[in-house]
């Protein structure tokens, strides 16, 4: 071993046979409802799982009336939210998002869930949310 280099008990996550991980919600006009789980993944036992990145991005494509709030969310199981956004745009055309680089290191039986809700009467909405990140051994 080079001098000054020190040895390290385990692999670099990256080494300890990672799989990529992605996950896409994506939907066109879709009508109001309450909030709904559009995707759920919980890392496997024995394995730890690497946020890398997330998106989330909504258009308003018909007003609603009355308006209400949209929200889009991907919620990490025990660090809250990664990506949460919540508005009352509603002329046609509005846009609104967020992308984050770098998430929280999860455990085994943690869950990350994508999830939507538009309280709008009527109206519609698009909806992209996806994240993406590496799924490893622990040790």
């Amino acid at each position: 071993m080079p001098f000054g280099q020190v040895e390290k008990p385990f692999q670099d996550f990256y080494d300890r046979a990672p799989i990529l991980i992605n996950n896409t919600f994506e939907s066109a006009a879709l009508a109001p409802h309450a909030e709904t789980s559009r995707s759920l993944y919980t890392v496997p036992a024995g394995r730890r799982f690497m946020l890398l990145s997330a998106v989330a991005w909504f258009k308003r494509v018909t007003a609603g009336a009355p308006v209400g709030n949209v929200r889009l969310m991907i919620k990490v199981d025990g660090t809250g939210y990664c990506i949460y956004i919540s508005t009352v745009k509603n002329a046609v055309g509005d846009t609104e998002g967020q992308v984050i680089g770098s998430g929280p290191l999860l455990l085994a039986t943690d869950t990350i869930d994508i999830r939507t809700q538009d309280l709008s009467t009527l109206g519609t909405v698009d909806y992209l949310i996806s994240y993406q990140g590496i799924e490893f051994d622990i040790d």
